[in-house]
């Protein structure tokens, strides 16, 4: 998840710079002065977004699989509580900044 999902979705929210190839090696946490990334300067911030996305993930997945048996709306519906709970952990890193 780390390499397709976590470092494209940081650089989106934060623009950090961030990347899937480059992981966080052009990351502003890099540079000397601020603003840094609040994912890659605290790691409990990232570990809670990531926790959020899975949980969200797992919920959504569950509640597809009640209504039908079919992978690929599960799967589907799976990959949007993904994002949801990952924007969800963002949104909570940027109000506790």
């Amino acid at each position: 998840m780390t390499v397709v999902g976590a470092h494209p979705f940081c650089n989106l929210v934060f623009r950090c710079g961030c990347g899937p190839l480059a992981l966080a090696a052009h990351c502003n946490i890099h540079a000397a002065a601020p603003p840094h990334c609040p994912w890659c300067a605290q790691p409990l911030w990232f570990a809670l977004a990531v926790a959020l996305a899975l949980a969200c993930g797992g919920v959504a997945i569950a509640l597809a699989w009640r209504r039908t048996t079919a992978i690929l709306p599960s799967v589907a519906t799976g990959m949007i509580g993904v994002v949801v709970g990952a924007s969800l952990g963002a949104l909570l890193t940027i109000v506790a900044r």
